[in-house]
């Protein structure tokens, strides 16, 4: 193999490493790749039989492990921001590979996507400024744009061991766009993923059954498996989809079913992420009136008359889990009465959800508001019944409390949901 440096306008050679032990009848591919900080070349040829050779070598070409990718000896460039080798091969025509390296020996390869017929691919790059990818190919000298399936963004995460109830893992200071944890196999768990300036809602998955080789994690429609990696197991859990689409969610709330007119004073719903570990915190709700973010804008309605309800919420491949909480008010004789229901919906990208209807209960406690939103807040005022926690005769002025409360019987669920509170007084409003 000859190592070349550029010297104004020539191009000047030397034979740097003898590779003739390594049976290359035809070299595809040469690249350099950077595996946990440190910098490794990769070699992707055809030997004289003609199978796919990948061989990974340390800077000075001392052969490391020749890798079986599974996949045909083609064209390589490595992508250092997202640590990712493509591949362009030959395989019942040309298709591009994304490989992940889990350490020297063992890579992964997937998210092929295809070239169009015929093309035979003699170059790949990647753009770094607009993100794009590019292939040369010697049958029309030309270099052709790839639209390329998928999009790679920060993200924050938390994991949660189910039974436990508390985060074993997170990252809320910092973003990243790929991280490998070490967990213990025999539990299950509870991943949020929180993605950063993109056009996605936060995404939960449920991880279990993964304490033995060949076991499926079902992530969206999309199955996992279990897999050995240097005697540990391994899941592989990147190219999470997160396409996500604002819907129109529509119902009645009623109090009084035998009635055409509610006639409340007030009415609205409130949504509350379902984040890992079936757990609601109290502050957590989504922005109000998000159909503004379509084109054209779409308004929320929510019709004190009838109880009707017409809202847009986001709707995500991996399912959007929301708490839904309508609250209304009614006069009766003079006295505001505040009835309230809690309905818990999964809204999936592509599925029409149906109408969500909601049996209204009156609710205890004096009225209190509930915040919607970040920068634009929105309140809500509905019921909520205070208790004052003590120990012994002490009033507690900090806490950290969770609460699970079954609403099964009003709501149809067969789940409960834990309601996160951080208490910096001595009052709980619930």
């Amino acid at each position: 193999m000859q190592k070349c440096t550029l010297e104004g306008s020539s191009l000047n050679c030397t034979t740097a490493y003898d590779l003739s032990s390594r049976d290359y009848n035809k070299t595809e591919g040469i690249e350099q790749i950077t595996i946990k900080g440190s910098d490794y070349f990769v070699i992707s040829a055809l030997n004289s039989s003609g199978t796919p050779i990948f061989d990974i070598f340390y800077p000075n070409f001392t052969l490391i492990h020749s890798l079986s990718l599974g996949k045909p000896a083609g064209k390589l460039e490595f992508f250092k921001e997202d640590g990712y080798l493509y591949v362009a091969g030959n395989e019942s025509g040309y298709k591009l590979y994304r490989c992940v390296f889990l350490n020297l020996t063992h890579v992964e390869c997937s998210k092929e996507k295809n070239f169009s017929q015929g093309i035979v691919v003699d170059g790949l790059a990647y753009h770094p400024f607009n993100q794009t990818w590019f292939y040369a190919s010697n049958q029309t000298n030309n270099a052709t744009e790839i639209s390329f399936l998928t999009y790679n963004y920060l993200f924050r995460y938390q994991v949660k061991d189910t039974k436990l109830g508390y985060p074993v893992e997170e990252n809320f200071k910092t973003t990243t766009k790929s991280e490998r944890l070490f967990l213990p196999a025999e539990r299950n768990y509870s991943i949020m993923i929180y993605p950063e300036d993109a056009p996605a809602f936060p995404v939960k998955i449920t991880i279990s059954e993964i304490d033995t080789v060949g076991n499926n994690v079902s992530v969206g429609n999309e199955n996992r498996t279990v897999t050995e990696v240097g005697g540990s197991l391994y899941l592989n859990l990147s190219d999470v989809n997160l396409t996500t689409s604002l819907i129109q969610l529509t119902g009645y709330a009623k109090y009084n079913n035998s009635a055409e007119e509610q006639n409340y004073s007030s009415f609205r719903i409130v949504a509350y992420l379902i984040e890992s570990g079936n757990m609601v915190f109290k502050g957590a709700t989504l922005p109000p009136n998000m159909g503004k973010w379509k084109e054209p804008a779409v308004n929320d309605t929510f019709n004190t008359t009838n109880g009707f309800y017409n809202m847009t919420l986001p709707a995500s491949a991996l399912g959007s889990h929301i708490l839904l909480f309508a609250t209304a008010s009614v006069n009766e004789s003079g006295n505001i009465v505040y009835y309230g229901a809690f309905r818990e919906v999964t809204l999936t990208y592509g599925q029409n959800p149906g109408e969500i209807n909601f049996t209204m209960y009156r609710l205890l406690g004096n009225a209190s508001n509930i915040t919607l939103g970040f920068e634009e807040s929105e309140n809500v005022t509905t019921a909520m019944k205070s208790f004052r926690l003590t120990n012994g005769s002490v009033p507690i002025s900090s806490a950290h409390i969770e609460i699970e409360i079954d609403y099964s019987n009003f709501t149809g669920s067969n789940e409960t949901l834990k309601f996160l509170y951080l208490i910096i007084a001595t009052t709980v409003f619930c």
